[in-house]
């Protein structure tokens, strides 16, 4: 099912492509989650546009690795005060 995998990553770039051009700052976004039944706790991070299309990218490359996830928190980093903070969900 490749074909569709390349759908899905084609689909994000031009989501990402879209965006309005007056707004093409970039930002990082930290998940961190539980992998389905283990305790640990796992990180994952992307630089994108908006925490919607972070989280995309994120279910995207979950989704790639067979990866279930649980308790996902979605942390942007702040670099003028040089700290994670975190932000509301984007579902």
């Amino acid at each position: 099912m490749k074909f569709f995998h390349d759908l899905e990553e084609n689909f994000l770039y031009l989501l990402c492509m879209s965006q309005s051009k007056d707004n093409l700052t970039t930002a990082d976004y930290r998940f961190t989650f539980h992998q389905s039944g283990n305790t640990e706790s796992s990180e994952r991070h992307f630089s994108a546009y908006s925490p919607e299309i972070a989280r995309q990218m994120f279910e995207l490359a979950c989704k790639k690795d067979d990866l279930l996830t649980e308790n996902v928190k979605i942390n942007v980093w702040n670099r003028w005060a040089d700290r994670w903070e975190e932000i509301s969900d984007t579902n």
